[in-house]
């Protein structure tokens, strides 16, 4: 069973992965809410909506970070255990090996956030 020690760090990186989430959100809302106003100012609302195209484009990334954050959250954890589990029941990997494994393991959060659309 996990200590409260872990139990506290892993918290906080899931604490973390929302709040990235949130400011994502929040960001594509307001970008939007520009990109819509200069079109209604520059061309009016009887042209074609161009801003749409920013909004699908860049929605896609948000499904895709929703996604990442609260519904497959358990999916990486997973796949490095299975990894490490192999490489820890493999003779012929040296020790570096293992350590390389659980080092990507405890940080597989902070690697998912550089890389999250």
């Amino acid at each position: 069973m996990a200590s409260d020690e872990e139990l506290r760090k892993k918290a906080e990186v899931i604490a973390e992965e929302k709040k990235g989430f949130y400011t994502h959100l929040v960001i594509y809302i307001l970008v939007n809410i520009l990109l819509y106003g200069i079109w209604i100012i520059n061309q009016g609302i009887d042209t074609h909506p161009w801003p749409i195209w920013a909004t699908i484009g860049w929605g896609i990334g948000i499904v895709a970070h929703f996604i990442g954050t609260f519904i497959s959250t358990g999916f990486n954890e997973k796949l490095v255990e299975k990894e490490y589990q192999k490489l820890k029941n493999k003779k012929k990997y040296s020790s570096a090996h293992v350590l390389v494994i659980k080092f990507i393991y405890k940080n597989i959060k902070y690697v998912n956030n550089c890389y999250t659309i």
